[in-house]
């Protein structure tokens, strides 16, 4: 089995690091799993405080009797979260075809590194199978099995083959996400399967293009809004523990695109999970979970989203077909 590589991206925030980096140790392959590690240079004087502190933190992990090996890389400029990823990417794929992608607000359960190599292993050639999902935002679903294939993504610590990873990015080019967006029928069944990362398509994409959703070129980002939508028009799935392995702690407002108390922690209640790549995993066909919605004002502000879709696509059709 290969024991797929950790890139994890970090600027300033120590507390979060070390949380990260002692939950991977925790990990009963920890000593098979190379560490690829990026601390991007601070964009504004108010992170240099705990940018010191996390290159003190991790030049001391060079010797980390924890991990195969840790690989440390100190920006000398400010790339930012995209840039800094696929440094790391680049990095990576000179040895592997494979990696476990966080960033380092993630906490993992102790059977997590198991998980991810496991189902890599087992899905590598299946087409239909883009990634392997740690973080399970129902905590727990039923079900004989100790995992299963669902029609989204969760973006808090994936396992991820690159060619396959990589393959979304022509997908993602402004003049083709146009495109698809003129079947109603592709769109629908996108918001169906994700009103969260449909609102966000909408107010981000379309209604005012910006960042992070998109590139100073126009192209889509390649974030877990625009995942999941390539995701759900191409009939692609996602492997997820039946239990949660991955609590995210990144709504303190320390993040980029999480706000203080902007989404509720989920416990990881699956460490005692026992994983057989053996067995068949049941195709769950539930949809993302769903924001919440207060009374018959809030459900008319939930349909916004999708007037705003339907009035560009009236207005701007013809433009976007070309």
């Amino acid at each position: 089995m290969i024991y797929a590589p950790v890139m994890i991206i970090t600027c300033n925030r120590i507390k979060h690091l070390k949380g990260c980096i002692k939950s991977l140790q925790r990990n009963s392959l920890a000593k098979f799993t190379d560490i690829y590690i990026s601390v991007d240079y601070p964009p504004a004087d108010k992170y240099f405080l705990g940018y010191y502190e996390v290159l003190d933190y991790v030049n001391g992990l060079a010797d980390s009797e924890y991990f195969a090996k840790v690989n440390v890389f100190i920006q000398e400029k400010n790339l930012g979260t995209d840039k800094n990823l696929l440094f790391l990417e680049n990095e990576i794929k000179k040895t592997y075809d494979r990696a476990i992608i966080t960033e380092d607000d993630n906490i993992f359960a102790p059977n997590f590194l198991e998980y991810c190599d496991q189902y890599l292993h087992k899905y590598k050639n299946n087409p239909r199978i883009f990634c392997i999902c740690g973080h399970q935002s129902y905590g727990e679903i039923k079900a004989d099995n100790t995992a299963m294939l669902c029609e989204y993504m969760e973006p808090y610590g994936i396992g991820v083959w690159f060619d396959k990873y990589d393959g979304i990015f022509d997908w993602l080019s402004k003049s083709n996400v146009y495109s698809q967006i003129c079947s109603i029928g592709k769109v629908l069944r996108f918001r169906n399967k994700h009103k969260m990362a449909f609102n966000l398509f909408v107010s981000g994409f379309l209604e005012n293009p910006r960042y992070p959703y998109v590139k100073d070129n126009g192209d889509a980002n390649r974030m877990d809004v625009f995942i999941n939508m390539f995701m759900i028009m191409n009939d692609l799935m996602a492997v997820f523990p039946c239990k949660n392995l991955v609590e995210n702690v990144g709504n303190d407002g320390t993040g980029i695109n999480c706000g203080v108390g902007s989404a509720e922690n989920v416990a990881i209640s699956g460490s005692e999970l026992a994983f057989d790549i053996d067995e068949k995993e049941p195709v769950i066909k539930m949809a993302a979970p769903k924001p919440k919605v207060n009374g018959i004002l809030g459900w008319l502000r939930s349909q916004k989203p999708v007037l705003v879709y339907l009035f560009m696509l009236l207005k701007y059709r013809r433009r976007w077909k070309q």
